[in-house]
């Protein structure tokens, strides 16, 4: 049985809570939407994991690309030195870290990655993004731990997003991909050291049975359970 666990979470919408709470029912989660981005570091040891997760686009001054901030949407500076701050802290300890859509994007940016502006500009690039949530197939590697957390090497995941991975951020592979070359999912070459799993789709809003949704939330929380 999963132990109860302290989790902060970058900014924790119903989506979030309600997903997290049926993997480990007696999960603590601690929101730090509109804290101090100082506030996760001087805590750091209360907490169990680390969940960054989905929202607007990252300023793109953030990776040396300031001309194209006309193609970002949802722009929110305060919260891009939230989840720096955040993510330099866990990884700084070793805490580990869930990193969803945006999440993933931000892990991306902090190790010196760059991202793509914007995917529908690319010739012959899937939907990635529409009014509601779209679905497409990701190939999984198999040698790596989203395989070893799933299961299979392709499954169909949701998606709701416009940029994604361009330059690949230092320490970091690529272990799922979609049809168009996207990059959908990514973890440190090392994972032993610094656990983390980084996802372009939204397992939160995914049915639990399928692995790339619950195999995730309940692989991360049996990480931070130290189980």
């Amino acid at each position: 049985m999963i132990k109860q666990v302290s989790i902060a979470v970058s900014r924790c919408t119903s989506n979030y809570e309600t997903w997290l709470k049926k993997v480990c029912p007696g999960v603590d989660i601690v929101n730090f939407d509109d804290r101090d981005p100082g506030d996760f570091k001087r805590s750091v040891p209360s907490y169990s994991g680390l969940v960054l997760t989905g929202g607007g686009d990252i300023h793109p001054s953030l990776y040396g690309n300031p001309d194209t901030e006309h193609h970002c949407q949802g722009i929110d500076i305060r919260r891009d030195e939230l989840e720096f701050s955040m993510l330099e802290a866990a990884l700084t300890v070793g805490l580990p870290v869930l990193a969803i859509c945006r999440g993933l994007q931000v892990l991306n940016v902090f190790l010196g990655g760059t991202l793509i502006p914007h995917i529908p500009a690319l010739a012959g690039s899937l939907v990635h993004k529409d009014l509601q949530d779209v679905q497409h197939n990701v190939s999984v590697n198999p040698d790596s731990q989203l395989f070893r957390i799933a299961g299979r090497v392709s499954g169909t995941v949701n998606s709701s997003h416009h940029q994604a991975i361009e330059k690949l951020g230092s320490g970091l592979i690529i272990t799922a991909n979609s049809a168009d070359g996207i990059a959908e999912s990514v973890e440190f070459i090392d994972n032993n050291r610094l656990y983390c799993v980084a996802v372009q789709w939204h397992p939160e809003r995914m049915d639990l049975e399928n692995p790339l949704s619950g195999g995730i939330g309940y692989a991360f929380m049996k990480r931070v359970s130290g189980i």
